[in-house]
């Protein structure tokens, strides 16, 4: 996990952490979307913030949608999200200015972004902290992506960039082709861990570093709780 390091704010008296981002990449139909939309359903008290390029670009299910006006959607759950075109700054200094706060930011990058210039410009702005990169990879398809000298060297580095690797479509693959393909992607970035998933299926606790957010007003926030860790890939 990425668990990087930030200055802490004040609330209630007790120092918190700076607000969290959490990038999430990876090459187009790995799965980012099918992901997203599983993280607002399943938030687990957490307002998050979802920042995308363009609107068009991410397909939330319509069901969560309880507004949408001025750029801005408002999901149920008191999430958020809107697009930053080519204004991350402005957009990651908007959410970061919201009231109510929100607590975790997701930048979902797209598919041939390298996740690391996206960390790069969360550095900027004051008050917030990268958390994680998280890519994702799709079991069926990604090494020959991987292997076209078109999108290869972008994939490779997406996968280099990464605190967690996501094979998704799991479930569609042999399981000795899907040990296989750990060890390769093993190889791509031994630092990252490697999770499979199906369907976006995933707690999120598993993917952001967050301790619970300081009850609001932050009068007598208590002791954080931790946060479970996955299961250490074998």
């Amino acid at each position: 996990m990425g668990n990087r390091s930030g200055r802490a704010r004040l609330c209630g008296g007790r120092y918190l952490m700076k607000l969290p981002v959490t990038v999430i990449g990876g090459y187009l139909g790995a799965g980012k979307t099918t992901l997203i939309n599983h993280l607002l359903r399943n938030n687990d008290g957490l307002r998050l913030a979802v920042l995308v390029n363009e609107f068009g670009e991410l397909s939330i299910d319509s069901e969560l949608i309880e507004a949408q006006e001025d750029g801005l959607i408002s999901i149920s759950g008191g999430c958020v999200c809107c697009a930053f075109g080519s204004d991350l700054i402005g957009a990651l200094d908007d959410i970061k200015s919201m009231n109510p706060p929100v607590d975790h930011v997701l930048v979902e990058a797209s598919g041939v972004a390298l996740p690391a210039s996206i960390i790069a410009t969360v550095g900027l702005v004051d008050g917030l902290r990268a958390d994680a990169v998280i890519v994702l990879a799709d079991a069926e398809q990604i090494r020959r992506n991987a292997a076209d000298p078109y999108l290869g060297d972008t994939i490779h580095r997406q996968f280099s960039q990464a605190d967690i690797i996501l094979l998704t479509k799991s479930d569609l693959a042999p399981k000795e082709e899907l040990d296989d393909l750990r060890g390769w992607l093993r190889g791509k970035a031994p630092k990252a861990r490697i999770l499979p998933v199906q369907h976006g299926n995933l707690p999120i606790s598993a993917l952001i570093a967050l301790a619970r957010p300081c009850p609001r007003p932050c009068a007598n926030p208590g002791p954080a709780r931790p946060v479970r860790q996955p299961a250490a890939d074998p």
